[in-house]
């Protein structure tokens, strides 16, 4: 693998110092706003939210940590628009998850992916893609505590839409309310050691680069659905 650019060095370090401040700032101001609704509260308790200066005072304070609040998220936007630079290309599906099995590896049975299949898109995020769904089924089969070891089933399909490549974890037994929490960062079911975002990352970068990725909710286990549009 080549060693990093200078420019690509400062990229990163620009990128992981801004969202250390943009973390810091929304810790900052979530709980300057809990602060003034515990105000609120001690008001409501002792009979003084009628008083119309302080309530006023109050009100105008939380109204300017809201825009404080909008403003991160504005940055958060504009700094993820920035970093997200895609080269599009037609790349060879069995290459991709053969990478991504390299960096997250676990038993893989593929069926039907050859190495004619092609698919488009930016090569280095579909595998990243493939890397997020991977370790958000890891994170799954443990909390769901199967026991029998995790392994992956691949199956692909070509369909009216395009290719279609079927992701089945069989021991990860979800509820319908859990199914339809997969895609919903930070409460989706997955391991304590990860966050929680693997899955809506994946989706954003299969959206990015012009696919679809789904859940089968007819099945009691994860399934994904991924849909790549005709190269």
């Amino acid at each position: 693998m080549s060693s990093l650019s200078d420019e690509e060095r400062f990229k990163q370090v620009t990128l992981s110092q801004t969202l250390g401040v943009l973390g810091h700032e929304i810790s900052n101001v979530m709980a300057i706003m809990g602060l003034r609704l515990a105000q609120l509260d001690k008001w409501q308790k002792k009979n003084k939210v009628t008083l119309p200066e302080p309530m006023s005072k109050l009100f105008s304070s939380l109204s300017t940590d809201l825009r404080r609040f909008d403003c991160i998220i504005s940055g958060m936007s504009q700094l993820s628009a920035m970093t997200d630079t895609r080269t599009m290309q037609d790349t060879c599906l069995a290459k991709i998850i053969t990478h991504a099995l390299e960096i997250e590896p676990l038993e893989l049975l593929m069926e039907g992916i050859g190495p004619e299949l092609r698919v488009k898109g930016d090569a280095f995020q579909l595998t990243a893609m493939f890397i997020s769904l991977f370790r958000y089924g890891r994170g799954a089969h443990l909390v769901c505590g199967a026991i029998s070891p995790m392994s992956v089933a691949l199956k692909v399909d070509q369909t009216d839409k395009g290719l279609q490549l079927t992701m089945s974890f069989e021991q990860v037994k979800l509820t319908g309310e859990q199914l339809g929490q997969v895609f919903k960062p930070f409460v989706s079911p997955t391991s304590p050691a990860e966050w929680g975002i693997e899955t809506s990352v994946a989706y954003r970068i299969a959206q990015k680069n012009g696919h679809s990725l789904n859940i089968d909710d007819e099945k009691e286990s994860l399934c994904f659905v991924l849909t790549f549009s005709c190269v």
